[in-house]
């Protein structure tokens, strides 16, 4: 009996500590997006996670989760993402792969101010286009002292942009056929980290900085001389970039954030249309220039250029916080920007002024939807996006 006793008095820590790591759980559930890209979308989300501890920065050491919706303007999509923030020590590792259709995205042209001099009293469809992407990027980051982290990624992404029936803005600078090509990419960025939370984060901030390069070619159409047919041309190279995004938080009371940041990119010459439309991310990239993750005044798409310049001020204040169950979040927010050809320029020449409030709405622990109304030089828009805008 003594014995047994001993046996069970050494084996109890170990096990005590097997408990403590919380398992891998699989979990469902469906929701609804919406926005004047993609219309209404139903989307279907499966994951297999591990929670992180409850006052871990992150949700979850790891989680692999497969989203598919189907949207009312012909718009789809099928990802695939992983994220390891916690499985390693000192390393996180992420990976986001699928395919998306965007019905009615926007293409307003290109020229020095991120846009065509197009009527924009024309049609709603006269700016719209099918953007097809076929996408699949890594990354590892790991951490050199304290805060401040190095970050490697590499990726793939397949395009095409398709006309509609209206598509003249489109048409008139790429002709009938559609833009397709292939743009492979690698990147190497600095990011200084002191948030307290990840998902909610009160104070802090987030500096990344980072340049990249691509395969992709600059494709230019033009009819030949004599009212002969379309002639197609392409850069002699791939295209390199660098970009700098900072983001900062604090709590001047309990349940009131304010929050802001301010992100710049440069492009060469040579990139093609979709490398212009992307400011890269740590494990997020932002689209160029319009949507719920930019400047929420505008349709995703509204400007883009070798050249951007993005701010947004926001307060967010809690309005009903259920603890595990979930928040709903009052926002205000002030978003500026400009899209330009061109390197990186400080100048607010040009600048695209607009604002409005939205509702944030956190479920459980880890889930996460915004709805943005906003109003700026377009007039009002609505966004939705599954996070906040930064």
């Amino acid at each position: 009996m003594r014995r047994l006793l001993l046996c069970l008095l050494f084996a109890a820590p170990p096990l005590a500590a097997q408990e403590e790591v919380n398992p891998w759980r699989v979990s469902d559930f469906p929701y609804l997006m919406g926005d004047p890209t993609n219309g209404l979308q139903i989307i279907g989300h499966i994951q297999y996670a591990r929670e992180a501890d409850y006052d871990a920065r992150v949700p979850y050491d790891g989680y692999l989760a497969l989203e598919a919706a189907w949207g009312t303007r012909s718009s789809r999509f099928a990802v695939l993402k992983f994220r390891g923030p916690k499985l390693k020590d000192g390393w996180r590792f992420a990976f986001d792969g699928g395919g998306v259709r965007e019905g009615k995205f926007g293409y307003y042209g290109q020229g020095p101010n991120g846009q065509g001099g197009f009527d924009l009293d024309s049609p709603t469809d006269f700016f719209r286009v099918h953007r097809t992407r076929y996408f699949a990027r890594g990354e590892v980051t790991r951490r050199l002292v304290r805060q401040l982290h190095a970050a490697v990624s590499a990726g793939v992404v397949h395009y095409q942009y398709t006309l509609l029936d209206a598509s003249d803005a489109f048409r008139t600078d790429y002709l009938d056929a559609p833009l397709s090509g292939t743009d492979a990419s690698a990147r190497l960025a600095l990011v200084f980290d002191t948030r307290n939370n990840e998902l909610v984060p009160a104070k802090g901030v987030l500096l990344e900085a980072g340049v990249y390069a691509g395969s992709g070619k600059f494709e230019q159409r033009n009819l030949a001389p004599g009212g002969g047919g379309p002639v197609t041309s392409f850069s002699g190279s791939g295209y390199a970039g660098g970009y700098a995004h900072l983001r900062g938080y604090f709590s001047p009371r309990s349940g009131t954030i304010l929050a802001g940041r301010v992100a710049i990119r440069g492009l060469s010459a040579n990139a093609p249309l979709d490398a212009r439309y992307v400011i890269p991310g740590w494990e997020r990239e932002v689209t160029v220039l319009g949507g719920a993750d930019s400047h929420r005044s505008f349709v995703r798409g509204r400007f883009v250029g070798r050249g951007v310049l993005l701010g947004s001020f926001e307060v967010r204040h809690t309005l009903i916080d259920v603890g595990d169950y979930g928040a709903i979040t009052l926002l205000a927010f002030l978003d500026a920007g400009r899209a330009f050809e061109g390197g990186p320029s400080l100048t607010t020449s040009g600048l695209k002024v607009g604002g409005g409030g939205g509702l944030g709405l956190k479920v459980i622990r880890s889930a996460l939807l915004t709805f943005n109304f906003a109003t700026g030089p377009d007039g009002f828009t609505f966004s939705m996006g599954n996070g906040w805008a930064f």
